[in-house]
């Protein structure tokens, strides 16, 4: 598992760095004042904020961090720089009639409708992680719980600590002060290079609308859209449910590597085992009927094997009565009291029944002892039995 983090880091480290510099790229423009390699820099600290207080709020909770736990990280990321680009570009695209007013009030226009938005945004999310943590598995509903908390904080930390270095980093800028050294103040005769201020991203749209909008590509965009629909739904009913428990081990530790020197060098010639547990059997001697049905029942379905040859009151115990108490030949058709079954039973489980004391849990205060006499209550009877291949 260290293994598997360890690689986790490096792509996170680097994934991390990759995003940073495309962020940085995108919040401001290239020159030296109005460029946001800061307001990049909190922005992204915001989001490890998040990450820190969910791990560190759901570990003093008591909820476990599995290999599952590794992908939260890039999706917090991935939800902090979608937040973090709604406000920088709602501010930015504020009325030319407001850029008059003080900065405070801007930024209050600003998050008056950015605010709505990743509002809305972090709740859909946090509804749809918080009822996925109501499923029964533990792995899948600690991811979802720790993704719910990042989800959260990160919201908050963007709506406190980013925002406070926006209106920072804001004020530095109208200020005409360096993007990386803010003691630095240009001069009023100081003018951004011509190549920062074209919107190639913009350009880029407005050629895609106008190539959108031309009738040949509305056609074969419907065309295409009717085809993946239908190839998509054709292939959601070609999905089969299967549960592979090696494909939350990551591939390079140690545990992995056992599973496929295991699958590779003794493949299983048999299904998964499985057992069924009868617990508080306080008068097995009168339900031997009944275990008898139950045996016979699961003998009947083809999908198991080896049931008969496991089970603690099997043929093996009945004949066992018929050879040594001839008076009550015929069991269980013909009842037996209950001292002459726990006596009988402590008999077999020691001679011809030995391989099945296993199968049997007896009350804690008592034991199975050697010796003639009756065995203890049984608590519990298990009947193992394995799927077929």
């Amino acid at each position: 598992m260290a293994k598997g983090s360890d690689g986790s880091l490096v792509l996170m480290a680097i994934g991390y760095t990759m995003m940073f510099a495309y962020i940085m790229s995108q919040l401001g423009k290239l020159n030296s004042v109005e460029q946001r390699a800061l307001l990049a820099l909190a922005g992204v600290g915001s989001v490890i904020l998040g990450i820190a207080t969910s791990y560190g709020l759901c570990a003093l909770f008591g909820f476990f961090s599995s290999s599952m736990n590794q992908i939260v990280p890039f999706l917090l990321l991935g939800i902090g720089i979608d937040d973090m680009f709604v406000i920088v570009q709602n501010f930015e695209m504020l009325d030319v009639d407001v850029s008059h007013l003080p900065l405070e009030k801007r930024m209050g226009l600003c998050m008056k409708h950015a605010g709505i938005a990743i509002t809305i945004t972090t709740l859909t999310d946090l509804l749809a992680f918080f009822v996925g943590a109501t499923t029964k598995l533990p792995a899948l509903s600690n991811f979802c719980l720790y993704s719910a908390t990042g989800i959260l904080f990160v919201f908050l930390y963007m709506n406190t600590f980013f925002l406070g270095w926006f209106v920072l980093d804001q004020r530095r800028l109208e200020a005409r002060r360096d993007a990386l050294c803010c003691c630095i103040k240009k001069g009023d005769g100081w003018k951004p290079n011509s190549c920062s201020q074209r919107s190639y991203m913009s350009t880029v749209f407005r050629g895609y609308a106008t190539f959108l909008l031309h009738p040949g590509t509305k056609l074969v965009v419907l065309v295409v859209t009717a085809g993946m629909a239908s190839l998509s739904v054709w292939g959601t009913l070609q999905l089969d449910v299967d549960f592979d428990e090696t494909i939350f081990v990551p591939k390079n530790s140690y545990l992995r590597t056992f599973y496929d020197n295991r699958d590779e060098y003794f493949p299983p010639s048999t299904g998964m085992s499985a057992a069924i547990y009868i617990a508080k059997v306080k008068n097995v001697y009168r339900d031997m009927d009944k275990l008898k049905s139950l045996r016979k029942d699961l003998g009947k379905m083809d999908s198991l094997e080896n049931l008969n040859m496991d089970t603690v009151f099997d043929y093996g115990f009945e004949r066992f009565v018929d050879l040594n108490l001839g008076e009550w030949r015929g069991y269980p058709e013909v009842p037996m009291k209950r001292p002459m079954f726990y006596e009988t039973l402590n008999e077999f489980l020691f001679t011809k029944g030995i391989r099945h004391q296993q199968l049997l849990r007896f009350t804690e205060d008592e034991q199975l002892q050697c010796s003639k006499g009756p065995a203890p209550e049984i608590d519990l009877i298990i009947t193992p039995f394995q799927h077929k291949v």
